[in-house]
């Protein structure tokens, strides 16, 4: 049965034909590479598994590692003593950072993914998890968000090791503000997750886990690519002390880290534009983009308590190209200056096997400066951005059950000229919660239950207004299981949960849009789904979900050049989403994902002009794709991203629709050891088929890039 006003079979069509180009064209490449080079299929059946990536588990393995063999280790009182190791369990992935996860889909992009994709930008990545869409104005500078389940990236949480960081001025998150070099792996949640997580995460949440100590002392990367491209990211690592602790029984290591991460790139990718029936050529101009930023992160031991930080810093200089529109190519000449400013802490304390705390801060200073030369009046836009956040986590096992107890309390501020003119270019806003969760596990003779419940309480207090309507309270909540039969390979997960959103500052403040008594966005969403490996080589994932959003803000227009913010809508998704995983090598075969989304979300507002219709820019189907072939000490690899049509208007008028697109990228890499160095090289072409697309209305995407890499580990 067809969902689409659009004849499937057509859509159909397109999608076999274009895949079928892809697999020819990809066996081709493949074919000629090893024509090129015969030594290589002599290694196929032998791959060097040590080449790519390296165990995680133990980042100073041979310090450790001679000090096991010697059976001696350093005590707490600087001695050594004789002790009986525990054996060492190389894992390749760190466990997930909260249980409540698992009853949820969920997705790990783990290390040794980030690391074989290398990508550029955090929003290279993400999209190896079903249900997720990159929102990209195009080019390397130019803005990136993420929505999930078509709910947008104001209702899509992202979050840096437990805190979150969606800007409380616009609710969104510019995916190019996170350095893909201190990402160790990302928790993709896809579903409700505010009893969880907090606000904003009503089509879900996406944990970035920041890297901890690992084998590397020392590393740096270079590379260069079209439109005069350049990157530099360098590593240095530093151990302060490592012993053994036996009241523990682990290793602990107090180290101090940093990294310095440089990007550039002049963005004058050429294009085409069809301007009254006839394709003129052009080049992109006011688009080059540089970001100079870095972290320092360090963990100590202190008596019980294990302290970890991270300070980040980054700054952005660049172009703001305008609008490619019929009759015109309005390239503008404003520029986007920013500064980010990130302190991160955590304190943990851990009192038994059945008991643990974890503090965490955050602070957070975010300055913008937005210059239009072509204005007369007020050229320059100033913000200044500040947030305080403080979590703390307690959990607790007793009767079997498991506990968590949570509280937080956050202090955000904005100043700035385009603020309404009656709060005197400032305002602020206090916000605490308090939420408590369990889980426990029911056994009934094969079966076994596992059920997880929480709820929520979160309060905002707007300081900037005397009307008490602006201190508002809002609960979530979710309940959730999985159920599993002993010997049955399949295992069924379900889940149904509360979430709110509150609205952001420029919703409620924003100079001739903003409206101060705005209600928080409520959403109930169901989840039903079950996964499974497929002959213990697959992981196979099916979800279906339901997410129904109410006294959801839009943008209403009041005249016909000014807009307001208002609780009208209401929503309402529909979708099923599959994953596909190769859990070990198969031979030559390195590593394999894919993903698929369907979806709907359509306006259920009441006497709404355009009731039933599809959002505008949400596609309806998304897939995608990730493969890496080793051939001896070379990974050749390809991915691929499908996007349906999209329509522009809310009305979906069938003049106004944005075209599918099916984007295809290739590389090959080869990695050396030469006596205590690691040496990695890369050559990759993005969007190998000169696919002309966009993704936002009339802002181009660039076609066929090359880059090529060329990094150092020792």
């Amino acid at each position: 049965m067809c969902l689409y006003k659009i004849d499937c079979r057509v859509t159909l069509s397109i999608i076999i034909k274009d895949l079928t180009k892809l697999i020819l064209k990809t066996i081709i490449i493949i074919i000629l590479f090893l024509l090129y080079n015969d030594a290589i299929v002599g290694a196929v059946l032998a791959p060097d598994h040590n080449t790519v990536g390296q165990p995680q588990g133990f980042p100073l393995q041979n310090n450790l590692f001679s000090q096991a063999k010697n059976n001696s280790v350093p005590t707490d009182s600087g001695t050594t003593k004789e002790v009986k190791l525990p054996p060492i369990e190389i894992i390749e992935t760190r466990s997930k950072s909260n249980s409540a996860i698992n009853f949820s889909p969920n997705k790990i992009v783990a290390q040794q993914e980030i690391q074989i994709a290398s990508p550029l930008q955090l929003s290279e990545v993400l999209n190896f998890s079903p249900g997720i869409n990159i929102r990209n104005y195009g080019g390397l500078g130019a803005m990136k968000t993420v929505s999930i389940r078509g709910s947008g990236s104001m209702r899509s949480l992202i979050l840096l090791d437990g805190m979150p960081l969606n800007s409380s001025q616009n609710g969104s998150f510019d995916l190019n503000n996170i350095a893909v070099s201190m990402i160790d792996n990302i928790e993709v949640i896809r579903g409700g997750a505010s009893a969880i997580f907090g606000g904003n995460a009503i089509g879900g949440a996406i944990n970035i886990r920041t890297n901890s100590l690992d084998d590397k002392v020392l590393a740096l990367n270079l590379g260069y690519g079209s439109f005069n491209e350049l990157t530099v990211n360098f590593a240095k690592n530093m151990i302060m002390e490592s012993k053994y602790v036996e009241r523990q029984n682990s290793f602990i290591t107090n180290y101090l880290s940093v990294n310095v991460d440089f990007q550039r790139s002049d963005g004058d990718f050429p294009f085409t534009f069809n301007q009254f029936g006839k394709d003129e050529a052009f080049k992109r101009e006011n688009s080059d983009y540089t970001n100079f930023g870095g972290t320092i992160s360090g963990k100590i031991y202190f008596s019980d308590w294990s302290i970890w930080g991270r300070g980040i810093f980054s700054t952005v200089d660049k172009g703001v190209p305008g609008a490619i529109l019929q009759g015109t190519v309005n390239q503008s000449n404003a520029r986007w200056e920013e500064g980010n400013y990130t302190l991160l802490l955590n304190a943990n304390r851990f009192f038994s096997e059945k008991s643990e705390l974890t503090i965490s801060g955050v602070f957070r200073n975010s300055k913008t400066l937005f210059k239009e030369f072509s204005m007369a009046t007020l050229p320059e836009h100033n913000f200044l951005l500040n947030d305080f956040g403080l979590t703390a986590r307690y959990n607790f096992t007793t009767l079997g059950l498991f506990n968590e107890i949570v509280g937080s309390g956050n202090y955000s501020t904005l100043s700035g000229d385009m603020l309404d003119k009656n709060l005197d270019g400032f305002v602020d806003r206090i916000s605490f919660a308090l939420g408590y969760r369990v889980e426990n596990n029911l056994q009934f003779s094969n079966q076994i239950l596992s059920l997880n419940a929480g709820a929520r309480m979160d309060n905002n207090i707007e300081n900037s207004s005397d009307d008490s309507s602006n201190y508002k309270t809002t609960f979530s909540g979710t309940v959730g299981g999985i159920y599993a039969i002993k010997n049955f390979p399949i295992k069924f997960r379900g889940n149904i949960s509360h979430n709110f959103r509150f609205p952001n500052f420029n919703e409620m403040y924003y100079r001739f849009y903003g409206t101060e008594n705005l209600l928080p966005e409520k959403s109930n969403n169901f989840n039903l789904g079950f996964f499974f490996d497929l002959f213990n080589l697959f992981d196979v994932n099916v979800d279906g979900f339901h997410i129904d959003t109410r006294d959801m803000i839009i943008s209403v227009p009041t005249s016909p050049m000014t807009w307001q913010a208002m609780n009208l809508a209401k929503t309402v998704s529909n979708g099923l989403e599959f994953s596909l995983s190769l859990l070990n090598e198969i031979k030559f075969i390195h590593s394999f994902n894919f993903n698929y989304t369907l979806q709907k979300t359509l306006d259920k507002s009441a006497n709404s002009i355009t009731f039933n219709k599809q959002l505008s820019y949400i596609p309806q189907e998304i897939f995608n794709y990730f493969l890496t072939v080793r051939l001896g000490k070379f990974i050749l690899g390809t991915r691929g991203e499908y996007s349906s049509y999209r329509y522009l208007q809310d009305d979906n008028s069938p003049n106004a629709i944005l075209p599918q697109y099916f984007v295809n990228d290739i590389f090959v890499e080869r990695r050396f050891t030469v006596s205590n160095y690691s040496l990695k090289i890369r050559f990759e072409c993005k969007n190998i088929f000169d696919e002309r697309y966009e993704i936002i209305s009339n802002y181009i995407m660039p076609g066929r890039q090359f880059r090529g890499t060329i990094g150092i580990e020792l």
